[in-house]
């Protein structure tokens, strides 16, 4: 099984290798419980304005890790860990609309400026040939916005998805965006949204999609690319966080904030 996080952030002062090692122990123990056996982990790594993963990654000391070649290396990395781990790193980055609402380019070095309207956005996007996504945030489902997210996901095409997140609370009431009739792309990607708050990137890898084919890890990109845009083998896995968890995340995001003031 091939574990897909479908939105992830490395946030400092984070150490990759601690990134990598949370998503490759989650996703075995997802794995274990299935009756699976996990082949590798694949991250969408989304940086946010001021944030280049991928520029970081040159001067980032990768304790146990090693970087194998990638045929798509400007677009994807390829590590192994010391027993025989493997994670796959994807290019990706995350905005904020005029309207609040969040949106991820995957699959793309290509950054995007915040603010701009939801629709000119998702077209610059397009001109990058990325995968996007309209991920699943607190409070940002509702109202005119949640009609504006509706509206987006029924009139997209088949390179625009629905985005769940690992922070939407177990037993939260389900979107009705998540149940749209979307005939072009049926998919929905969930990922774990790791937050910037201590100890949460331990959270990486525990919510996603299996994958139960054979990808090549060493030209991944692409082939997975048509495989989510077919809608071809995908199932959710792993778990949400509680109540208890999320609003205890919404506390210290908010006294975070207030620091910051």
């Amino acid at each position: 099984m091939i574990l897909v996080d479908g939105h992830v952030h490395w946030h400092e002062p984070v150490a990759l290798s601690d990134l990598m090692d949370a998503a490759w122990t989650n996703g075995t123990s997802i794995a274990d419980r299935e009756g699976r056996r996990l082949d590798a982990c694949v991250l969408f790594l989304v940086d946010m304005a001021g944030q280049d993963s991928f520029d970081r990654l040159r001067n980032e000391k990768i304790d146990g890790w090693s970087e194998e070649a990638h045929a798509e290396e400007e677009l994807a990395k390829l590590f192994v860990g010391p027993v025989g781990q493997k994670v796959v790193l994807i290019a990706g980055s995350q905005v904020s609309t005029s309207e609040r609402i969040e949106i991820l380019a995957v699959g793309t070095r290509a950054r995007f400026p915040d603010n701009l309207d939801s629709r000119r956005t998702i077209e610059a996007m397009r001109d990058t040939s990325p995968l996007i996504v309209l991920p699943w945030a607190f409070g940002k489902w509702w109202g005119s916005r949640g009609q504006l997210v509706a509206e987006l996901a029924r009139t997209g095409s088949d390179d625009v998805f629905i985005g769940d997140n690992g922070t939407r609370p177990r037993y939260y009431p389900r979107s009705r965006i998540f149940s749209l009739d979307r005939s072009a792309n049926p998919l929905v990607l969930p990922g774990t949204d790791p937050l910037p708050l201590p100890g949460d990137h331990r959270r990486c890898g525990s919510y996603g999609m299996a994958y139960e084919g054979t990808l090549d890890l060493h030209a991944l990109w692409s082939e997975l690319r048509r495989c989510l845009v077919n809608s071809e083998g995908f199932g959710t896995i792993g778990t949400r966080v509680s109540w208890a968890d999320f609003a205890i995340k919404q506390i210290n995001l908010r006294a975070r904030s207030d620091r910051q003031l």
